[in-house]
């Protein structure tokens, strides 16, 4: 009897924000018996609107008076000029833009990112305050592309994208009482550690702000004026599973979403057999 087995990127790991990439069942003498790929990704998700437009006043404000945004303002990772300048007011205070967000579900993981660039400054920030009034910065060097100073309520993480972009992200629980309304923001700063400051007019580049509900960062969405979840964002795909009835030679493979983190992978052999594996979903 063949041995059934998966190849492919991270097969025994895959999350519903990636594409899990070709999978091929191989017997064990590796000649391939079936073999197919499955998007789970859908489209990705956003909460959060105009992502790419920080300098739209019905999504996003500015933290101090005199702070500005300059739209358009430089090359963005995609390659497009659409990324924007946040420029700093000449006034103490928080420098960047922000804005309010509808009631995100209770005691749950969500994940703010955002494309940050070096421009005359060298420090980016990403703000919260959740669904029970805890504020907590995120400190990034995007000059060395390192984490600096991160509050306790945050998981930090950075990624290098090219020409001097980072993606910086952070983990975090919306919190346990709806306290009040939560914000997200992305900020420059002139010292790791410090929000408030005077500004001189300096600032960074801003592009391709997300927010998810989810524990690890996800394919970046666009969004202008519609949010998307991982179900209706562009590109998701419908699947439809046939039955085990009908995996013959019509059917050579069949997927099972078995609960919210399992997987199973159906597959018809050249031997006649029908053989299952079982993929957990983080």
């Amino acid at each position: 009897m063949a041995t059934i087995k998966l190849i492919g990127d991270a097969p025994n790991q895959v999350s519903r924000n990636r594409d899990l990439g070709e999978l091929a069942f191989l017997d064990t003498d590796n000649a391939i018996l079936e073999s197919g790929s499955i998007d789970l990704k859908g489209g990705g998700s956003n909460l959060l609107t105009y992502s790419e437009q920080f300098d739209n006043s019905t999504a996003w404000t500015t933290f101090s008076a005199g702070d500005t945004e300059v739209g358009n303002a430089t090359t963005a990772p995609d390659g497009t000029t659409t990324a924007d300048l946040t420029v700093e007011g000449a006034v103490s205070g928080r420098h960047g833009v922000i804005r309010n967000l509808s009631d995100l579900p209770l005691n749950q993981n969500h994940v703010l990112s955002v494309y940050m660039k070096m421009a005359t400054r060298s420090i980016g920030v990403l703000y919260v305050r959740n669904e029970a009034s805890t504020l907590a910065y995120a400190w990034f060097d995007l000059s060395s592309g390192t984490i600096g100073t991160v509050d306790a309520l945050f998981t930090a993480s950075i990624l290098d994208v090219g020409n001097g972009w980072y993606r910086c992200s952070v983990v975090f629980d919306s919190g346990a009482t709806n306290s009040t309304t939560a914000q997200v923001g992305f900020l420059s700063a002139q010292t790791d550690g410090v929000s408030s400051f005077l500004g001189d007019g300096s600032g960074v580049y801003l592009w391709g702000a997300q927010l998810e509900q989810s524990s690890s960062v996800g394919n970046y969405v666009k969004t202008e004026a519609a949010s998307y979840t991982l179900e209706n964002a562009p590109g998701a795909v419908a699947v439809s599973i046939p039955s085990s009835s009908q995996l013959d030679t019509t059917y050579p493979m069949a997927f099972e979403l078995a609960s919210d983190t399992s997987l199973v992978v159906k597959v018809k052999g050249s031997d006649g057999q029908i053989r299952t594996a079982t993929l957990t979903l983080s």
